[in-house]
């Protein structure tokens, strides 16, 4: 009877540290995939960053095109006109100048 008592004490003692292995293992198993998915996370939102940054980087690039392009328009019709008001002042100048000969 002690020997059966003793037997089924050790039967229980070898069942819990099967239980305690698989919860190990089992636990090992979850942190793993746990780490696998928190990287791909990390990743998937680095990449989505990137694409972002680079969207925006685009956008403002064709912003900033845009701006130049309507700067050097506009710079140009302003040197247009002072090159035509010096031609008038130059044609001036010349008819001045056979006036006074």
């Amino acid at each position: 009877m002690a020997e059966d008592l003793i037997e089924k004490i050790k039967e229980a003692e070898q069942e819990a540290q099967r239980i305690i292995h698989e919860a190990e293992a089992k636990a090992s198993h979850l942190l793993t995939e746990a780490q696998e998915s928190r990287n791909r996370r990390v990743e998937d939102a680095r990449r989505d960053g990137n694409r972002i940054v680079k969207e925006a980087s685009e956008r403002a690039s064709r912003k900033a095109d845009k701006e130049i392009a309507k700067l050097k328009k506009t710079e140009r019709a302003r040197i247009e006109a002072i090159w035509s008001h010096a031609q008038k002042n130059m044609d001036r100048a010349v008819e001045c100048i056979v006036e006074g000969i």
